[in-house]
This record gives structure tokens, C-alpha cells and sequence, in this order.
């Protein structure tokens, strides 16, 4: 008995230590820095043969991407699918305006698929999460490689987010009698008339 007890409490020993080692790192870029990434990342980790888990977290407004983001994201996605190989899987999903996945855990040399999930996405959203942040992490722990560097990339775009409407905040030009130029008077202009006026 106790040497099942020791086998048991071993065994929950190491699946615990294992859940604790789950180590996914996170990165925040631009969607201006997107191929400076892959570019960097491609270099620091093309020494290594561990296998990659990269999850994509791309931030949507109004519509998804704008002719100038697609282009910088397949070019990355592109540069990145031809330096890793079919041991590498690559996920995107998206967050902000629209949460769903885009892309579940495809292999990285499948470059036809990672494009064309850039060019035309299409969104399958989560019953279970609806929160894009929490989808990705979720998805990153579910492909998590065991011998593999996990990584879940944070790609903000703050140029896709829609103008602020200034019509309401634009101040109106004053109307002018006879076409002359008119002359706005403010508060301290007519300030010394009205004092002028409650003294008399």
C-alpha cells in the first residue's frame, strides 16, 4: 500500500511540475513592426531545432485588414512560412471588433493556407470564450509543444482604428452682414462695456 501510495503521489508530482513548465512567451508589436519581427525572430531561433508553436493575435476594427496591412501581414507570414519547416505550426486569431479564430494550428510550410486566411479571413468564433485575448492563450496551452518554444504574438494595429467623426467639434464661422469681415467680440472684450453699464 504504501508503495502505491509513493508511485501516486509521484506520478501527480510530475504532472504537476509539467503543467507549471508550460511556458508560452508573449510578444507586442505593431502591425508596422510585423516583418521586423519575423525578420528577428526567424534569426534568433533559425539556431536552434526545436520545433515553434507561434499564435497570432491580430487586432480587428471596422473591417479586418486595409489593403496596406494585408500586404505587410502576408509578407511577413510568407517570409516566416519559408524559413520554418512542417514541425512548426503557426495559429492566428483576432481580437478587438471581431474574436474568433482565423487559422488553427497550421503546419508553417502550408503557405498557401497562411495567406490565404490573410487575404480573405474567415472568422470562426468560440462558444465557450468570447474574449480574442483568452481564445489565443486558450489555443496556444491546447497546441502547446512539449519540446518546442511556444510563443503567442500580440499584433496591435492602431492604424485601423475608424477617424473620430470631428463635425460635432468644429466651431461654426460667424455669419457676416454685407460681406464685411466680421469682428468676434468674446467676454473680455466686452467686459469693461457691461461694468461700464452697471455703474451708470
Amino acid at each position: 500500500m504504501k508503495t502505491l501510495l509513493t508511485i501516486l503521489f509521484s506520478l501527480s508530482s510530475i504532472l504537476l511540475v509539467r503543467a507549471q513548465e508550460q511556458n508560452i512567451e508573449t510578444k507586442s508589436i505593431t502591425i508596422d513592426n510585423f516583418i521586423n519581427y519575423v525578420v528577428n525572430h526567424t534569426t534568433k531561433v533559425s539556431d536552434t531545432v526545436a520545433p515553434q508553436n507561434l499564435t497570432f493575435l491580430f487586432e480587428t476594427h471596422n473591417s479586418f485588414f486595409n489593403t496596406e496591412d494585408k500586404t505587410v501581414l502576408k509578407h511577413g507570414i510568407k517570409f516566416l512560412s519559408e524559413k520554418l519547416n512542417s514541425k512548426d505550426y503557426i495559429t492566428i486569431v483576432c481580437y478587438g471588433r471581431q474574436n474568433g479564430i482565423i487559422l488553427q494550428n497550421t503546419q508553417a510550410s502550408n503557405i498557401k493556407l497562411l495567406l490565404s486566411s490573410i487575404e480573405s479571413p474567415n472568422i470562426r468564433p468560440d462558444d465557450n470564450i468570447a474574449d480574442g485575448i483568452e481564445l489565443a492563450y486558450q489555443l496556444a496551452k491546447e497546441s502547446y509543444l512539449e519540446e518546442g518554444q511556444n510563443y503567442v504574438v500580440l499584433v496591435r494595429n492602431p492604424n485601423g482604428k475608424p477617424p473620430v467623426n470631428t463635425q460635432n467639434f468644429t466651431a461654426t464661422q460667424p455669419k457676416t452682414k454685407g460681406g464685411g469681415n466680421a469682428v468676434v467680440l468674446t467676454a473680455i472684450a466686452l467686459l469693461p462695456e457691461i461694468i461700464k453699464v452697471i455703474k451708470d
